[in-house]
């Protein structure tokens, strides 16, 4: 199964970010790495630079300084690709009091990554590769060596929504192309696949717009009465109520919404996912009312001048007037 590129309007410094990462038929590690920096001992000197996982496909560009504190440029820490190959560029500085930053950042070509990556973890086991790795078409003569069997979808989708993990969203969309359309798997005849469920339930086909699996493009269009409608769509299909109820975060409990509302009056009571982009705040779900109701929601905010932290309040003080715990 071939997986085809992004959204055309993610931007290069959202595709530069781990939780933009480009999705692939053969990847590794979310496609993406950890980059930890940290402060030289001298002054002036480059800060030691190191990557997780260790790669080969990657080449490490140093050319940032460590400075006094305010003194020196901003760090910056950049992915570029040359020809097959991809460049770590670490441009700026760091403070010797700054400790140990981790920062995280896509990888551009999937395959090579996983494929070198995978190599090098053979050749530390002693299993010595003749050749080079390279990208193309399977020689027909090819034998299957070793077939993974993935974690049950179920699982999949509580690390997928429990996490927000965005890299999962687009692999999936793609798979579900595959799977109904046939390979290769690609956006839009995964986007295909959506339309046609969402035609199933009754959803009019000009109330919303959809151009990625994520919701990370900025030309997606759904409003609150229409999430609303797919999530009771979901809750009365018996077929996978129960595996997508337990996707969701238990608000206060676990996944994304653990920290930001574990003061909640009602911790446990909701499940809930949730969407961030610059500007924009949702919160949708279900909650169980103390009458024993299960209510679904959606709460969407767009242009908003409140601050993110503001609008979590806001968004916690909304679900517990709903299901009754103010």
């Amino acid at each position: 199964m071939a997986l085809d590129s992004l959204p055309y309007d993610w931007t290069p410094e959202e595709r530069s970010r781990a939780y933009a990462a480009k999705p692939g038929a053969l990847s590794l590690n979310f496609n993406s790495v950890e980059v930890t920096v940290e402060a030289a001992g001298k002054r002036g000197a480059p800060p030691r630079v190191r990557i997780d996982p260790e790669t080969p496909h990657l080449e490490i560009d140093n050319q940032a300084t460590t400075e006094t504190q305010g003194r020196g440029k901003p760090l910056g820490v950049q992915v570029t690709s040359s020809g097959n190959r991809e460049i770590l560029q670490v441009r700026g500085s760091v403070s010797p009091g700054a400790g140990r930053l981790s920062l995280y950042r896509s990888i551009e070509q999937p395959a090579l990554y996983t494929a070198r990556t995978f190599a090098k973890f053979l050749e530390e086991m002693g299993i010595s590769l003749r050749g080079t790795v390279r990208q193309g078409m399977v020689p027909p003569q090819a034998r299957v060596l070793y077939t993974h069997r993935s974690k049950p979808l179920s699982l999949i989708l509580q690390d997928m929504n429990k996490w927000s993990n965005n890299f999962i969203a687009e692999q999936l969309l793609r798979t579900l192309g595959s799977e109904l359309y046939g390979s290769p798997g690609t956006r839009e005849n995964g986007l295909q696949v959506l339309r046609d469920y969402l035609a199933g339930i009754g959803l009019p086909p000009d109330s919303y717009r959809l151009q990625d699996g994520s919701g990370l493009s900025r030309e997606n269009r759904l409003s609150a009465a229409g999430l609303v409608f797919v999530l009771g769509a979901m809750y009365h299909n018996f077929s996978v109520q129960a595996e997508f109820l337990a996707s969701l975060g238990l608000l206060g409990l676990d996944g994304v919404v653990e920290r930001r509302f574990s003061s909640s009056p009602v911790r446990g009571r909701l499940r809930v996912k949730t969407g961030s982009l610059q500007g924009v705040k949702a919160l949708s779900g279900y909650g169980g009312s103390k009458e024993g109701e299960v209510l679904t929601f959606s709460f969407l905010w767009n242009g908003s001048s409140c601050s993110p932290g503001d609008l979590d309040e806001i968004q916690a003080r909304l679900a517990a007037i709903l299901v009754g715990g103010r």
